[in-house]
C-alpha cells in the first residue's frame, strides 16, 4: 500500500485539523494545521519506534501542499533553538533563518 495522509472529521485539539499519517494501516504520526495562528501552525509529530527513516520530512512535505491548496503563501515559525531536528527540516525545506534569540525565527514561502 504505501503512505496514507488521512484528515479526520474531528480534531482532538481545539481550533485546528489533524491529519494521520499511516501506512499499511499503522500509524506512523500525526500533524495538526492550526486555524489562523499567527506562527507555528503546524506541528507534525512522528512516534519514536518510525523516526529516522524520513517520515517526518514526508509528512511536512504534504502538509505544506495542504496549506498552499488552502491558500497559504508564507508561514512563519518560532521554534526552540535546542530542537535541533525542527530547525533542521525548516533549512531542508529552504525556509529563511531571519533571526535568533532563544529561538531560531524562521519563514518558508509556498
Amino acid at each position: 500500500m504505501g503512505n496514507v495522509i488521512i484528515k479526520l472529521n474531528d480534531s482532538d485539539v481545539k481550533n485546528s485539523s489533524k491529519y494521520i499519517l499511516k501506512n499499511n494501516d499503522i500509524e506512523l504520526g500525526y500533524s495538526y494545521i492550526f486555524d489562523s495562528a499567527p506562527n507555528n501552525n503546524i506541528y507534525v509529530f512522528i512516534h519514536p519506534e518510525h523516526r529516522s527513516n524520513g517520515y517526518g520530512s514526508y509528512l511536512f512535505a504534504e502538509i505544506l501542499k495542504i496549506m498552499k491548496s488552502l491558500g497559504s503563501k508564507v508561514i512563519k515559525f518560532d521554534i526552540e533553538k535546542t530542537d535541533v531536528c525542527a530547525n533542521n527540516i525548516l533549512a531542508k525545506f529552504n525556509g529563511l533563518l531571519l533571526s535568533e534569540d532563544e529561538n531560531a525565527h524562521w519563514i518558508l514561502k509556498l
